[in-house]
């Protein structure tokens, strides 16, 4: 491993900057008690889990950002992070797992949405950049990179996000193509 850390507390900031591995980053339920920083990261560790972040908490926002190109999966399921999540710049050729992960503001672009996405459970209250639902690098692109297995619960929480900003017709073409995958 590059970096082993499962369930260590960090009371502070936590900075993993510039790494450069073959090995995996592990932080499973670890507690950061402010930022969490991974940025400019390489990880070529192949189609295993290139980071594994199951369950880590972040009482501030955490940041995979730069140009980090990871060859493998990043697992964040269950991962509850306070503020913001971002993920902008990420190069990924694994799965991106945010499955009942929580964040205040998930932050990303198309550059750094993963092939493969699990979504199931993932909670946000906020979403940046504000992307309309359609177009190839519109978000329901994005849910249409999730699991094989149809689960209603991205969709819905994507159409509540839209209908928070005020465009029920973006919240109503969600709820359709939800409707029309479930078939």
């Amino acid at each position: 491993d590059a970096l082993s850390a499962d369930g260590m507390l960090v009371s502070g900031d936590m900075h993993c900057n510039n790494i450069r591995s073959e090995g995996r980053i592990r932080l499973t339920c670890a507690h950061v008690t402010h930022d969490l920083f991974l940025r400019s990261i390489t990880l070529k560790q192949g189609q295993s889990d290139a980071m594994n972040a199951k369950g880590v908490v972040v009482d501030g926002g955490m940041f995979i950002t730069g140009y980090s190109d990871i060859k493998g999966d990043v697992l964040l399921s269950g991962a509850r992070i306070f503020d913001e999540l971002h993920l902008e710049g990420l190069n990924l050729t694994g799965t991106l797992d945010l499955s009942s992960l929580s964040a205040g503001v998930l932050y990303d672009n198309s550059a750094s949405r993963s092939p493969r996405m699990r979504l199931d459970g993932l909670i946000y209250g906020d979403l940046r950049p504000y992307v309309l639902p359609e177009g190839a690098g519109g978000r329901l692109a994005w849910l249409g990179r999730g699991e094989r297995d149809f689960h209603d619960q991205p969709y819905e929480q994507l159409a509540a996000y839209y209908r928070r900003h005020g465009n029920d017709r973006a919240a109503r073409l969600v709820l359709l193509k939800k409707l029309r995958r479930s078939e």
